[in-house]
């Protein structure tokens, strides 16, 4: 994976939307941020996302507003879910998943699909 993808951070916590550009940034990613569904839609308008970085109790809203949106929206074709920690971050349609707290190497792993 190039490390100068785009990615959409969708996360109601502002802290861990911020830890995650700071990590990425570091490392060439360019980085947006949505807190919540509708704001990711507006953000997904307007920019193409080769990586959607998504709580895992929004990716589920997120997949039901975009499949109403005309014209269409898609989700990029890399998803990571994450959850709290102590939960099981576990859904079929996500690339893959991660538990918070997360280190970097393993975001960049979940990321890159290793």
């Amino acid at each position: 994976m190039a490390e100068t993808w785009r990615l959409l951070v969708v996360d109601e916590d502002s802290e861990i939307r911020d830890v995650v550009e700071d990590l990425l940034f570091e490392r060439g990613f360019v980085v947006h941020q949505a807190a919540d569904v509708e704001q990711a839609v507006r953000e997904m308008r307007k920019s193409s996302f080769e990586v959607l970085l998504c709580h895992l109790t929004l990716l589920q809203s997120l997949r039901d507003h975009l499949s109403r949106c005309t014209p269409a929206i898609l989700l990029p074709s890399r998803v990571v879910a994450m959850s709290a920690s102590g939960a099981r971050a576990a859904s079929d349609r996500a690339s893959a998943n991660l538990s918070k707290p997360f280190t970097r190497q393993r975001l960049l792993d979940a990321l890159r699909g290793t």
